[in-house]
């Protein structure tokens, strides 16, 4: 049987980014852990405004260990 050990990466995003959309950060993050063996699975928001907009999340990524 598969085993998977689990990387959180943390990404916060400031409210100025609401009204201007260009993030980029989470692209980057995700090309990186790509490169280093890391599958990306999803993300979880953490924090959002009274609107429901998100203001954080965790990207989550995968990596099949030998354990």
């Amino acid at each position: 049987m598969k085993k998977y050990i689990y990387e959180y990466v943390r990404v916060e995003m400031p409210q100025a980014v609401l009204k201007f959309p260009t993030m980029e950060e989470h692209r980057q993050i995700i090309s990186e852990y790509g490169n280093k063996g890391w599958r990306y699975v999803g993300n979880i928001r953490i924090r959002q405004t009274n609107d429901g907009e998100s203001l954080g999340y965790d990207l989550i990524f995968e990596k099949e260990t030998e354990e």
